[in-house]
């Protein structure tokens, strides 16, 4: 007895083998050329390259102006400047923005 899939075996498997070399032979239909491949994603900045963008006059501190740049840090602001200097040393940020405790203030 013949089931009625067997019959659609092989035409199921000729698709299959077309739709490959469709794939293998896929060209950019306005270009004729081959799809362009994406280039990864940079690497994400780390903290301390955001510290360096945000500090705009390289004083290696953030004014509150320029932390004003950054809703987050600017509405955190004053919890992070720990020694009350009202500017945030990379350290305090990178406290900050790690979740750990803010540095001690140094003693004067």
């Amino acid at each position: 007895m013949r089931t009625p899939h067997r019959a659609s075996f092989p035409a199921l498997m000729a698709l299959t083998v077309l739709g490959f070399a469709g794939a293998v032979i896929a060209v950019d239909a306005t270009t004729g050329a081959p799809p362009a491949t994406a280039a990864p994603a940079p690497p994400a900045p780390t903290p301390s390259e955001r510290f360096k963008a945000l500090d705009v006059d390289g004083d290696a501190a953030l004014s509150r102006a320029e932390a004003d740049a950054s809703p987050a840090l600017r509405d955190r602001f004053d919890a992070a400047d720990s020694d009350g200097s009202g500017a945030l040393s990379e350290a305090e940020y990178l406290a900050l923005v790690s979740g750990g405790e803010t540095p001690m203030p140094k003693s004067r």
